[in-house]
């Protein structure tokens, strides 16, 4: 009995100990199907771990445009757009464009998970118009994302100006993957325990 008490929690150290990747869960968002009314305020809204906001107060859904969200029409949905994540992630993904045959582009700048500190940003090369497809998909990885800005009228390679004269876009798609809590943890846990209990077990005077 008790070499297989010994041997179980052998086996637990083992399984904590030796790398491992967990398995990765992604959440993925297509805004179009997900039954919101043209002009809806989503201002403030929470889907699963991320809470959305906006630079000017106004973050909507348009059923024009491919289906997305962006700031209020006034603006052209050129506001910036804010999402604050509730735990750590490790991606993001971004659908975004306008099907309106201009050119246009989008910028995300991302943030550290607890310490806000700067991580960098991503821009989209000039998509749309002539510079085909008119929505374009942006990969971003990083180990611990925890706030990001969405630019959707003034990236890098493609500078706009805020306000109703300039044409922003909106995201259609957006998908994020949190870090993986490390259930070798519990294991390693378990293990130790389990061992420590037979050593003493074994020390204890009959």
């Amino acid at each position: 009995m008790r070499r297989n008490v010994i041997v179980a929690c052998a086996f637990l150290l083992a399984a904590a100990i030796c790398p491992r990747q967990a398995a990765a869960v992604s959440v993925n968002y297509d805004f179009s199907v997900m039954g919101y009314s043209d002009g809806q305020s989503l201002e403030g809204a929470v889907l699963g771990a991320v809470t959305f906001t906006s630079e000017s107060g106004d973050l909507r859904y348009y059923s024009s445009y491919g289906g997305g969200i962006g700031t209020g029409y006034y603006y052209g949905a050129t506001g910036d757009t804010y999402l604050h994540f509730s735990v750590p992630v490790y991606e993001v993904t971004f659908t975004g464009g306008d099907g309106a045959g201009d050119d246009d582009a989008f910028a995300a700048t991302l943030y550290e998970f607890g310490t806000d500190n700067l991580i960098g940003t991503w821009s989209t090369p000039v998509f749309g118009g002539l510079n085909e497809p008119e929505w374009y998909t942006l990969p971003i990885s990083y180990p611990n994302i925890g706030r990001v800005v969405f630019d959707p009228g003034n990236s890098g390679v493609l500078p706009g100006v805020w306000g109703p004269a300039a044409g922003g876009l909106v995201i259609t798609e957006f998908g994020y993957s949190p870090v993986p809590e490390p259930a070798s943890i519990l294991l390693l846990g378990i293990g130790l325990a389990g061992l420590a209990a037979e050593r003493f077990r074994r020390r204890r005077p009959l």
